[in-house]
């Protein structure tokens, strides 16, 4: 039987922080996915959905509760027990780490070599440039906050091709700017996820 729930009819604005502090109260939780959508440029105002994994197999209890009788940003949310397990594979968890101040001569596939010592990445690192193309920086993300955290303490402010580069964990927003990643709540979503999952994590 699935411990899975749907939740539809979701604002643009609410995001897994705002379902977990809400959803909790329900039960454990083991890891909460927006599916991927495409959306217009323009459109800031569409809804979204979200698949919410307890731990427990209760989650008629789950729907019972939430469904038309919580509203998050004036729409009534739509909860509904999911035939269709989300894919527990190669999920974003939120340990995505921002590296600044890259060499040239550092391509994708070394800088994969250079982050996967320290555990496996959700997928390939994405390079681009700040300050009008003068500053050359990347994206790279992990599958879980352990190996994040230890590249993260292990290369930042270290020389990498003759320049000093400097990481942190990226903004959740790139344009807000706001909040990092990491924070408690994405951390306790991963490590109830390292519970129920823990080979997906393996290089």
């Amino acid at each position: 039987m699935s411990n899975t729930v749907y939740v539809g009819n979701l604002d643009s604005r609410v995001n897994k922080s705002l379902l977990y502090e809400l959803f909790v109260q329900a039960g454990p939780i083991s890891y909460i996915k927006f599916p991927k959508e495409k959306q217009d440029e323009d459109d800031s105002q569409h809804s979204k959905y979200a698949f919410i994994k307890f731990v427990n197999d209760d989650v008629d209890y789950v729907c019972k509760l939430f469904d038309n009788r919580v509203s998050l940003y004036g729409k009534p949310l739509k909860v509904r027990r999911s035939n269709k397990q989300p894919e527990t594979t190669d999920f974003d968890v939120g340990a995505k780490l921002f590296v600044k101040n890259l060499d040239e001569s550092i391509d994708v596939p070394q800088l994969s070599n250079i982050f996967k010592i320290f555990g496996k990445l959700l997928r390939k690192p994405e390079v681009f440039y700040l300050q009008n193309g003068t500053l050359r920086c990347a994206y790279v993300w992990f599958t879980t906050f352990k190996h994040s955290d230890e590249a993260l303490q292990q290369l930042n402010e270290t020389n990498l091709a003759n320049k000093l580069i400097y990481i942190d964990y990226a903004y959740k927003d790139d344009m807000q700017k706001t909040a990092k990643h990491g924070d408690e709540i994405e951390r306790l979503l991963d490590a109830e996820r390292q519970k129920n999952y823990p080979k997906d994590n393996k290089p």
